[in-house]
């Protein structure tokens, strides 16, 4: 399945299998929530179709019913979860299987996630491949963010990056999601613009759980429970609900610069942001970036850290600043 924001990128890429241009490895990088996966996979199934219509896969063929059915002997899928490393074993594995006679007489494809994830002994067993390709194999590698790739992979590779879509173009997809309830800017903004980030935000009810956080600031200095209402939102998916805070925290910063709507995140809470900006300095504001920017690094560098008693630190602060 191809979302609409991947059309004009698809089309491109149409042009170049027309032209013989499509490279055995291609590389693609986007941020988390656009479709990478998606894209590839119709790239993937485009190449093993065994009667594809203009460069579209047929759906039809006993290929694309193995694959739709994800028991194609020809491809393979290659995952792992972040942070975690490739190893080698599994790379040799897929170089073995590429080096080999297809099995229905046809391309052979492998898709890679979390490229980023090689250390340099995967990475060897990799370039082989990439160096030496057999005849109708190809390589489909993905990825987050280039930067944290080994050079010796990319530039092997043809590239492709697919940015997030303009926001009404994923606030027109929302809605045809959400006809009832339409979906916010704030939910796009919130989640980078990524729609399918957006989607699952919205579908777990985590709107409303940003909603609370604001409500609940609010109480701080009034009410005791506050607090311990704010911990529990945050205690789930903390990393993610302390990205929130660091947004409400730019947004306070923008409002006391006099930024224009366009650029604040949580546009449904101007009234909030204009009314705690007056009630928090620029310098205490920074305080609180900064000690929020290093709790989200000293959770992410250590997974076996109790996020609670941190978490409570920072909001104790909040209170005592906001008091």
């Amino acid at each position: 399945m191809l979302y609409p924001w991947l059309l004009p990128h698809w089309e491109k890429q149409q042009t170049q299998m027309t032209a013989g241009r499509l490279h055995h490895a291609l590389f693609i990088t986007s941020a988390s929530g656009m479709g990478k996966l998606s894209y590839a996979q119709t790239l993937a199934q485009t190449l093993l179709c065994k009667e594809p219509i203009g460069w579209e896969p047929c759906h039809q063929c006993h290929s694309c019913q193995l694959f739709e059915t994800s028991v194609h002997p020809d491809y393979y899928l290659v995952s792992t979860e972040p942070g975690k490393v490739i190893g080698v074993d599994r790379i040799r594995h897929i170089s073995q299987k590429l080096n080999e006679h297809s099995q229905l007489g046809g391309n052979k494809v492998v898709i890679i996630e979390h490229a980023e994830s090689f250390n340099l002994a995967s990475a060897n067993a990799l370039l082989k491949t990439l160096e030496e390709p057999s005849d109708g194999s190809y390589l489909i590698l993905l990825a987050e963010n280039k930067s944290q790739v080994l050079p010796t992979i990319y530039s092997r590779c043809q590239k492709l990056h697919l940015p997030a879509p303009a926001e009404q173009e994923s606030m027109a997809w929302l809605q045809q999601q959400f006809p009832i309830e339409s979906p916010t800017l704030t939910a796009i903004r919130i989640n980078h613009g990524a729609p399918l980030h957006t989607l699952s935000y919205l579908n777990n009810g985590d709107d409303d759980l940003r909603k609370e956080i604001f409500s609940n600031i609010t109480l701080l200095t009034t009410q005791p429970a506050a607090i311990t209402r704010l911990c529990e939102i945050i205690s789930d998916r903390t990393l993610e609900k302390l990205s929130w805070l660091q947004f409400i925290l730019l947004d306070l910063q923008k409002v006391k610069r006099g930024v224009s709507i366009d650029y604040i995140v949580n546009t449904d809470q101007l009234e909030w942001l204009t009314h705690f900006s007056t009630q928090l300095s620029q310098d205490k504001i920074t305080q609180l970036q900064s000690e929020l920017t290093g709790l989200r690094q000293l959770l992410m560098q250590n997974n076996n850290l109790t996020a609670e008693t941190l978490v409570l630190s920072f909001l104790i602060k909040l209170k005592r600043f906001i008091n």
